[in-house]
This record gives structure tokens, sequence and C-alpha cells, in this order.
């Protein structure tokens, strides 16, 4: 079977549309709602025309050639994948599901939008991810009215409709890693579910230096940042990172910025803190575009690839409904009070950063004379900042700060440095892992968490690219050359790295296997919110603060657009 990204495309363009569609339809005023919809649907069929120039390179487009059984295995792994991760509701489950399978409760047994007459309060949550097979179980639940079985055959879906987006994500990655292979696919998918920091080198210092013990959730070492595994996102956060693989997948395969906005507009369905790490890639790109277009003298071309109508529809339509009800949500309008005092120690490493890609701006066209690319003189200047962060800041935050980048990105980036260096991909990335540990929003670390999640996914895709772009060189005998020295060394370097690091998702099904022994049960559901329509009293008090909206009735998007 042949695959490429135009063929691809169609599905997961549709995959990213249909939340957005449910929930316009669903949560807005029919006369809101619809006319929304018909636009996501008009914004859809122009995303998938190709212009003059994309249908005369059609010819030449990447594609890889897989069998169907492949396709079929790679499924199975998926469906497996996230069976372990608690979807269906078989296994165990996290800490976070307790949540999340009263969100998904809630979905099924009320109407829409969302309201706890109780509270005065609403279901304001990142939601999008839910919606598809939530409104299976609403059917089932409305034709025969026993909430059980719907809700048992929504988290079927779920499940189903969880491991059809993650190999649609992931067959989108290994048409831009060129897995055209049964071998490098296989490979792939390992990798894919396997990619992780090195969790386990700063929990073993923690143990040796600091006396801490090694737990069961280990990407809590540096204590004030988590880079998270892709097993751990699919576990604990499936919600916010299956869209956003999705999302990036599409993203690095695209040839222009025709369709930017309309993905990452789209995929703030699912969460907006992981759409800022995808628009710092989109912006970065778009930039560098921008940058070739006016030396070719093609920048109206640029501006006509930017402001398309199927950039201009979600930007103007959903951006805006997107943002006045995720801006109710009580977790938003209470971080500001209950901020730590590193708050304001991120905010001084934020003002460096930006004074620091100031300068790196102008000493690009300074030092454009000397025979430097302006992507060796931006990396070197970014990876300076990180001493200049590190020297503002208070030592628990500077030794934290230093370690969890070194361990948890930047140790890939170095052995892929002199193959990406005039890369925009390279220097974007090491921008958002720099960046994301710095900003705090909310009332927990979630920024580093979720903002990061482009910048692992495309890490994991770099280092399989460069993998297999030297696979040959991997075990080639070097003599007194240089350049495949250089790239023996760092394929190795890789492979150790990947190694090491796949100990974090290996505890991660280690946990739920180890609960399963120890209570002699296959089915452990944490389901003990079950509802959020109820007040959380003691201990539980603050429990829902992060899922809801109170005195909704008040803000703009319930008074004026929700039905």
């Amino acid at each position: 079977m042949k695959i490429t990204y135009n063929k691809l495309k169609k599905v997961a363009f549709a995959a990213l549309a249909l939340p957005s569609i449910i929930f316009v339809l669903g949560f807005l005023r029919w006369y809101i709602g619809i006319p929304i919809a018909l636009l996501i649907t008009t914004a859809y069929i122009f995303a998938l025309r190709n212009t003059k120039t994309e249908m005369a390179s059609d010819k030449e487009e990447k594609s890889i050639t897989v069998p169907i059984w492949s396709i079929l295995a790679i499924f199975g792994i998926s469906i497996a994948w996230c069976y372990f991760g608690g979807l269906g509701n078989l296994w165990y489950q996290s800490d976070d599901w307790s949540a999340r399978n009263a969100i998904f409760r809630d979905l099924i047994s009320h109407d829409w939008p969302v309201i706890y007459a109780s509270k005065n309060s609403a279901l304001v949550y990142y939601i999008g991810f839910w919606l598809p097979p939530a409104l299976i179980g609403k059917g089932v639940f409305s034709v025969f009215g026993n909430l059980n079985a719907a809700f048992f055959v929504g988290n079927i879906f779920l499940w189903l409709w969880s491991a059809f987006c993650i190999v649609i994500a992931f067959l989108l990655t290994a048409l831009f890693i060129n897995a055209n292979n049964k071998k490098r696919l296989f490979i792939a998918m390992s990798v894919f579910v396997l990619f992780s920091g090195l969790d386990i080198v700063g929990s073993l210092y923690n143990l040796l230096v600091k006396d801490i013990g090694i737990g069961n959730h280990i990407e809590w070492w540096s204590t004030y940042y988590q880079f998270s595994s892709m097993t751990t996102m699919l576990f604990w956060v499936f919600n916010q990172s299956i869209m956003t693989w999705l999302t990036v997948a599409c993203f690095i395969n695209e040839k222009t910025t025709r369709n930017y906005a309309f993905l990452v507009v789209l995929c703030a369905a699912g969460g907006p803190i992981p759409c800022v790490g995808i628009a710092v890639y989109m912006v970065g790109f778009a930039l560098c575009k921008l940058y070739k277009a006016i030396r070719a003298k093609e920048a109206k071309r640029f501006w006509l690839d930017v402001f398309t109508p199927q950039n201009l529809i979600p930007t103007l339509t959903v951006f805006p409904v997107y943002f006045l009800y995720y801006k109710t949500n009580l977790a938003v309008n209470v971080g500001k009070e209950i901020q730590t005092v590193r708050q304001a120690v991120d905010v001084r490493a934020v003002v460096v950063l930006a004074i620091t890609l100031c300068a790196v701006a102008a000493m690009t066209f300074i030092c454009k004379k000397q025979k430097k690319t302006w992507g060796e003189w931006l990396s070197l200047a970014i990876i300076n900042a990180i001493f200049l962060v590190a020297v503002i800041c208070e030592p628990s935050i500077r030794i934290n700060y230093v370690f969890a980048i070194l361990l948890e990105g930047i140790i890939f980036l170095i052995p892929l440095w002199h193959a990406y260096k005039r890369s925009p991909i390279f220097h974007t990335t090491l921008f958002l892992i720099m960046l994301s540990p710095t900003i705090r929003i909310g009332t927990a670390g979630d920024f580093c968490m979720r903002a990061s999640i482009p910048a692992i996914f495309v890490l994991m895709a770099l280092c399989l690219q460069y993998l297999f772009n030297n696979s040959a060189k991997i075990f080639t005998r070097v003599n007194k050359n240089r350049s495949m020295l250089i790239t023996k060394i760092s394929c190795w370097a890789l492979v150790i790295c990947i190694s090491i690091g796949a100990v974090t998702p290996f505890i991660e099904f280690k946990r739920g296997f180890g609960e399963v022994i120890s209570n002699k049960s296959i089915v452990l559901v944490n389901d003990s919110t079950y509802t959020f329509d109820q007040i959380f009293y003691g201990n539980r008090k603050n429990l829902d603060r992060n899922f809801i909206a109170e005195n909704y009735n008040e803000t703009f998007f319930f008074r004026y657009l929700a039905k």
C-alpha cells in the first residue's frame, strides 16, 4: 500500500476537525453553531486543495510503501498501548483517570453544555477529544436509558478512536522519517512508544546525592519541571496528547504555511497549552519562509499562503469561541492568587530569553559576512542563554532547570547538531525545550509538561529520521573519514540515549502490572470522583477546580454563545 501525505491528510484533517464541529453544534446556540460548523467544513475542503505549485511537485511527493498487514499490526500495537494506558476501562488506571472518567460520564449523562446546577458551575475543560465517542455514548443513553451501558460503550469507542488517531499520527511520522520498509516501520513504532528523556539518570542523581528514593513515577525527579515521555502522555493526558501528536505529525509534512492556522486552532479542542508549543514551531518556520521569500522577491506569494481561507476561517470563528470558553475555567482565574515565589524567577528567565533572542537577531545580520550561517549563531547564542538563566536564578531553581533541559532534550540535540544545525526545526525545538520550564500558568506546572509535548514529539521524529538516514554508517568501519566518524558516534549516542530513556515508559507499564498483581484483578478502574455534579468537602475540597467555571452564567461565553 502506497502512503503519501496527500492521502493521509484527508483523514488526519477530518479527525482534527470533527471534535470542533461537534463542539460548536453541541455547545453553541444553533444560529451560531451551524454557521461555524459549515465554515469549518469549508475550511477543510480548502485545506485539501493543492496550489498549482504543489500539484506540479506531486509527482515527486515523498511516499512509503507498506503492506496492509503491517498497518493492521501497527493498529494492534496501538490498541494494546491504549489498553495498558487505561483506555477502555479494562485495566489499571493512573491517578488522573478519576477526573477523566468523571468528565466522560458527565458528557454522556448531562445535556450540552454540561451544567452543574447544584453548585452554579459548568464543565470547562479540554473536552474536544472525548466528544466523538461521548456522542455515541450519549446516543446509547438516550435510547436505552442505562448510564452504565452507555458509559461502557462510550469507553470502547474512546479506546478505538484513540488507537485510530495514533495510527494516523504514526503513519504521518513514518512518512516524515522515511520508514520505507517493515523493519524500519516496527523499529519506529517501538521508539514511538518508548521515547523519553533520561529521567532515570536524574532519579539516580537524586538517590545518590540527595538520598531521595526512586518512585514509580520518575519524571518528577527535577521537582519543578517535567517533560513527559510518550507513554506517560498517553497514560495520563491522552485527551491532550493524541490530538497534539496528530497536529504535529501533519505540520512536519506541510510544505507551506497554507494550513498552519487551520491545524493549530482545531488542535485547541484537545488542549490550548500544547497549541502554544505548536504555534512556536509555526511562527519559527513562517519567519524562515518569509526571509527566503523576501530574498527571492516572492513575498507576495508568502502572504497569499498565510492568508488562505482555511487559515482565516478557524482563526476568526473557532479561535474566539475556544478562547472565551477556556477563559472561564476556574484554575486560570485563581492561578494568580496561588503562585509561588518561583513565578518571579520564571518571569526573569523569560525576560533573559527574550533579550537573548533579540541579540541573536541583531548578531545574525552583523556576523553575516563571517561565513557563519544564521543557524549556527542562533544555536550557540541560545545555548549560552542557559547559563544566563542559571546565573539569575536561585540555586534550587538553577540546578533543576539546567539538569532538566539537559537530560530531557539537549542531550538528544547534541548528536543531531551537525546534521540539523541549519534547520529551523532544530533551533525551534531547542528554544521550546528551554522556554517551556520558565512559564507557569494556573495551579501547577502544567505549562512545562504540556507545551513541551510538540517538542518531545519532534525530537523523537528527528532522532528516528537521523538514524534511518545514516543506518548504513552505524556498523561501517571508519578509517580517517572525520564526517563518517562523527555520524557513527552520533548514531550510537542516540541509540544509547533512547535506550536509557526507555526506562521511564517501562516503569509506567510496570506500575500497572504491579497493581494488577497485588490486587489480583485486571480491571482496576479509577472512578472515585464519578461525577463533578457534586460539592466537594474536606480533603476533597477544590478537587474540581481545574475542570469547572464558577458562576458560569456571568461569563460572556455562557451568556451570549452557549445554549
